[in-house]
């Protein structure tokens, strides 16, 4: 990915630490540079420099010096509780861009594929999503974005965002990306596109494409991916099944 690129797409991607058709692009809160800067040290098991994080701060630095001290330890005392609180396998990183999907057909051994073409608007390559933060700058690299760059889809779904397509503007859609963090290098930070960047591999745990009126048009999810909802049905189930042998047993 060359510098021109990467500035392009700087300039269209939305930043600000998870929901399948019953939540619209309204409701989705693009993780901040913050968000993924805990997600980075918290992945890598290794604490943050609290105490810089605070002192870089805006609202830090206006505080009356009388006040900065207890100010210190009240934003240090609340970062180290979030940042104890998270829990990778469900605060994922979202990450909300412009993309263009267009549709293809392909033939394999006499069967005809329908397939869902996916570019990010406003770069050629990106294969992974810069941030910045108290000085630091943060790569988050999909490692399975190629899973999704061409997706095979049903005939019914090729043929209804087909029927989208033909009255929308191929270009006015987003896609909102949830991704789980699996690996953070703190050793060094690495030349990318001219920048020293500090890598954190995670993988697309679910891709949906919205449209322009916060329709949700197309959408995937891994099938190793648990989500909190799963999570808590299964709690709930395990819960009620636990209950069902005690109550037997009580009964022997």
């Amino acid at each position: 990915m060359i510098k021109r690129n990467i500035c392009l797409f700087l300039s269209t991607l939305c930043f600000s630490v998870s929901m399948p058709q019953a939540w619209a692009q309204s409701t989705f809160r693009a993780s901040s540079a913050d968000d993924v800067a805990m997600i980075f040290y918290k992945t890598g098991n290794s604490v943050p420099n609290f105490t810089k994080w605070v002192e870089r701060t805006e609202e830090f630095n206006h505080t009356p010096w009388a006040l900065r001290e207890k100010k210190l330890q009240s934003e240090k005392l609340k970062l180290l509780k979030e940042y104890q609180e998270i829990d990778l396998t469900k605060d994922l990183i979202h990450v909300k861009i412009p993309i263009e999907i267009s549709l293809e057909k392909q033939m394999h051994e006499e069967k005809e594929f329908h397939i869902l073409a996916l570019k990010f608007k406003g770069a050629e390559n990106i294969d992974y999503f810069p941030y910045s933060f108290s000085g630091q700058h943060i790569a988050v690299i999909p490692t399975n974005l190629k899973d999704f760059r061409k997706t095979i889809i049903s005939e019914e779904k090729y043929n209804s965002l087909s029927a989208l397509l033909e009255k929308t503007d191929k270009a006015s859609f987003n896609s909102l990306l949830e991704l789980q963090a699996y690996e953070a290098d703190l050793t060094q930070p690495h030349d990318l596109d001219g920048i020293y960047q500090w890598i954190l591999k995670t993988k697309i745990a679910i891709f949906t494409i919205a449209d322009s009126r916060n329709n949700i048009v197309w959408e995937k999810m891994e099938s190793w991916y648990i989500s909190p909802t799963t999570h808590t049905l299964n709690d709930l189930y395990q819960g009620q099944y636990e209950e069902e042998l005690e109550y037997i047993n009580t009964q022997q």
